[in-house]
């Protein structure tokens, strides 16, 4: 089998999931060393326009890098996993919820995937409480380590 990660996010725009996807992405690529490849989605009108750091260099360098994978990470609302939804894969949908109960339509969104990860504790009840049914699983954010040094 061969090991590798599509990695679908907004990872030039500006919001919280972009930040967490480039996290992300570096993890993957420069500690884990798993191939990888990225599909850059948007949810700004003007992204792509800013500098967002130096995670946005390797995100724009692993850009639809040709690259055998068998896991495909939609980290994007709900209502995008249909759109990145890819047969033959492992399609993981990573999204977070900032409430106490996810929409109906969310919930099927959700549950069309194979497994469903949050950052939280909170996020797990809540996805699993609506009626989220899939393997559910906590992955917390990532900080670079950068931010610690002096």
């Amino acid at each position: 089998m061969t090991i590798g990660i599509r990695y679908v996010a907004p990872l030039l725009d500006t919001s919280g999931y972009a930040q967490a996807g480039r996290d992300y992405i570096r993890v993957i690529h420069e500690q884990l060393k798993i191939p990888l490849t990225t599909e850059i989605i948007s949810f700004e009108q003007h992204a792509h326009k800013v500098n967002v750091g130096p995670g946005s260099d390797l995100a724009k360098s692993l850009h639809r890098k040709p690259t055998d994978y068998d896991t495909n990470i939609i980290h994007a609302t709900p209502e995008n996993f249909h759109k990145f939804y890819q047969l033959g894969k492992r399609n993981i949908g990573y999204c977070t919820w900032e409430t106490s109960k996810l929409p109906h339509h969310r919930i099927t969104q959700c549950n069309m995937m194979q497994e469903i990860w949050v950052p939280s504790q909170y996020n797990l009840d809540v996805f699993k409480n609506s009626g989220v049914t899939v393997p559910i699983k906590i992955l917390p954010h990532v900080a670079p380590i950068e931010l610690f040094q002096k």
